[in-house]
């Protein structure tokens, strides 16, 4: 939908701006703490079921400092080029006071709906959207459409009065970390596996040109969807069932370096390693 997303808020003063622009701080730090811990979990599974895959080599770090690493750059990258997905947890607000309302109009800015919602939801802000088609029919435009075009012609050759960016540093804590189970990821493994067997099958192995990709993924979901596809990723999933790791936090968060530079213990056997007899 062609829609302009805009905020109002009832207060002109300082302090009731502050008090508001606090609340939506945390209520927007609250889900971009939860989102950042749901695609780190993402990616400490695909790290750790791709080693067991043979996939990738064991990193000589901690699983959970190689997961961060790869996550950050991610982020990083997507919210420096300002692509609109799951990655990009940048927010920003822009506030627009107006004396002939005795209010404060409120645009905010994010890629990412969840933190839209987040925002949304603050005390003392209330929905002041529009669908933008309205802007062609001036004859039935809203009060909301108006306002906004007056707005608009008002601020069109200055700033914003004001702007400020909610965006914060993470702090990982691995008590809120959660793996899919080991069925679900063999199950999307096995899935992706046949996808992939499948499109090079009907591309006779040679390299698939972006233009055709489209159309050798319709020809591999066709596959997938029978009986004969059925049936293969059944197979493919008992296999993955026996490979695949059970992931915990004291697997993720050891290091392997500090493991081997560890003197040995003279009284207990080590893991790996056996006493003289």
């Amino acid at each position: 939908m062609n829609h302009f997303k805009g905020y109002k808020a009832n207060v002109r003063e300082i302090a009731q701006i502050e008090r508001i622009l606090k609340e939506a701080k945390s209520n927007i730090a609250s889900a971009a703490r939860e989102e950042y811990h749901r695609l780190l979990s993402d990616e400490i599974t695909i790290i750790c079921d791709d080693i067991s895959l043979g996939i990738r080599e064991r990193p000589n770090c901690s699983l959970l400092n190689l997961a961060i690493e790869v996550l950050n750059q991610k982020i990083f990258q997507t919210e420096t080029k300002g692509i609109h997905t799951e990655y990009n947890l940048c927010s920003a607000v822009s506030l627009i006071p107006d004396s002939e309302d005795d209010c404060t109009y409120i645009i905010f800015n994010s890629a990412n709906p969840i933190l839209e919602e987040a925002f949304a939801v603050t005390n003392g802000v209330e929905d002041f959207s529009f669908d933008l088609d309205e802007r062609n029919a001036e004859n039935t435009q809203s009060d909301r459409s108006k306002k906004w075009g007056v707005l608009e012609k008002r601020y069109i050759d200055s700033p914003i009065l004001l702007n400020t960016t909610f965006t914060s540093q993470m702090t990982v804590d691995t008590s809120v970390l959660c793996f899919e189970e080991k069925d679900v990821r063999a199950s999307i493994r096995a899935r992706h596996q046949a996808m992939n067997q499948y499109m090079r099958e009907y591309a006779a192995g040679r390299e698939i040109h972006p233009s055709e990709l489209m159309r050798y993924m319709d020809f591999a979901l066709g596959k997938a969807v029978s009986e004969q596809g059925e049936a293969d990723m059944e197979e493919m999933k008992a296999k993955l069932m026996s490979i695949l790791p059970d992931i915990a936090v004291d697997v993720i968060t050891k290091d392997p370096t500090a493991l081997a530079e560890a003197p040995p213990d003279e009284n207990n056997e080590s893991e790996g390693v056996k006493k003289d007899e």
